[in-house]
């Protein structure tokens, strides 16, 4: 009887190893598993948040900057400076260059995008000859100044 309890006490040993190393390596897998997707997860999240961070600096700088991509989809020929009344700028280099430097940083930005479209040969037909005038005026003011304070 004593042989029989060795037997079956080696065999209960067996068994409880085989089932707790199966256990343990399931346990293991769904550890690793889980770790695993959590790493993705947060890689997934500061990845979103990245992109969220970059979308907000872009909108901050264009707001502050007024920087738009000025094409000649946007830069009507009707009304080539927008809502900016050019009107009071004069006729020369000098009286544009010193309206120019009362502009905020803001307009200063827009009539740049504006008048690299007005003045660009590809649209010569599509702007009044003003329009283009004033952009050659503002242009010479900038480079005569450095740009337009």
């Amino acid at each position: 009887m004593n042989n029989i309890l060795k037997v079956a006490s080696i065999s209960l040993a067996l068994s409880l190893g085989s089932a707790l190393a199966v256990a343990q390596e399931g346990v293991g897998g769904a550890v690793k598993s889980g770790a695993e997707a959590a790493a993705g997860a947060v890689e997934r999240g500061a990845e979103a948040a990245a992109g969220a961070a970059k979308s907000g600096a872009d909108a901050a700088v264009s707001a502050v900057t007024g920087s738009t991509n000025w094409t000649a989809d946007n830069v009507s020929a009707t009304m080539p400076f927008g809502s900016i009344d050019v009107g009071a700028a004069g006729t020369t280099p000098g009286s544009v260059g010193t309206w120019v430097n009362s502009r905020s940083a803001a307009e200063k930005a827009e009539l740049t995008g504006r008048c690299n479209v007005i003045t660009n040969r590809t649209y010569a037909n599509r702007y009044p000859a003003s329009a283009e005038a004033f952009c050659r005026n503002f242009q010479t003011a900038q480079n005569s100044a450095g740009k337009a304070k």
